[in-house]
């Protein structure tokens, strides 16, 4: 018994002590497991709930014994299948402006499109209707801003540079008549170059009221913001025509 001690002793000599008591860690160090959880047959604590601990994904159970992994999107990246992105859509479809000629279009006013051609644009006779004898001077409010001056027509004795599209102050001292340039702002107010008999140009403003131009309208005439300005001799009355030929009345 003895002698067997003997030689046995020089070969745990050569072991570490932890490995003998079986409790060496690190790298290489580490005891081997049995079937029964003990370390070169010393009895250890049991592994078993351990390990179904690490086998175990919430909602369902991994048989690999390795923890789930989840692929979570990066707040810089989209999303993958499954799931929704919060940022706009990268779609060109969806990022291109509606058709310019849409349906909202159909059935616009062109008076609120263009506020002051649908009433002015057109041939109109200025005409002195009111009295015994008659005059008229036929304008045309061209949609470029033109204003074009043509025939006047009456049936008195009156000098030859007549045209009845002209105002006057409330002292009669100063004069103007339509020039070659128009405009309107809002839908019923004419604004006309005015050349003037001091030779300085006004703006005259003709606010119509509403009515049928085709039967004439009288406008409210101002001159360089100032409202004490007057059409000169007869009434007058701005008539709409269809068309040139035919515009004003025979004296």
């Amino acid at each position: 018994m003895l002698e067997r001690a003997r030689r046995l002793l020089p070969r745990f000599a050569l072991l570490p002590l932890c490995v003998v008591l079986g409790s060496c860690i690190g790298p290489g160090l580490e005891p081997p497991d049995n079937d029964d959880g003990s370390a070169f047959g010393m009895t250890g604590p049991s592994r078993g709930d351990g390990a179904a601990d690490q086998g175990t994904a919430p909602g369902g159970t991994n048989t690999g014994g390795s923890a789930p992994t989840t692929n979570t999107p990066s707040p810089s990246q989209p999303s993958g299948s499954g799931g929704s992105s919060s940022g706009p859509s990268d779609d060109p479809a969806s990022l291109s402006p509606p058709p310019a000629n849409s349906d909202d279009d159909a059935g616009v006013d062109d008076e609120a499109v263009a506020p002051g051609l649908a009433l002015f644009e057109g041939v109109w006779a200025v005409e002195q209707p009111f009295h015994g004898s008659y005059e008229a001077t036929v304008y045309e409010f061209v949609a470029d801003g033109s204003l074009l001056e043509h025939e006047t027509v009456t049936s008195g004795d009156l000098s030859l540079d007549f045209v009845t599209g002209t105002v006057a102050d409330a002292t009669g001292s100063i004069s103007c008549r339509f020039g070659s340039r128009w405009r309107a702002d809002v839908p019923r107010t004419a604004l006309i170059e005015g050349v003037c008999s001091d030779g300085l140009e006004r703006e005259i403003s003709l606010d119509f009221p509403f009515g049928l131009e085709a039967f004439g309208l009288i406008p409210v005439i101002s001159v360089a913001g100032d409202t004490g300005w007057v059409h000169p001799g007869w009434p007058w009355s701005f008539r709409k025509c269809g068309q040139r030929a035919g515009c004003v009345l025979s004296p």
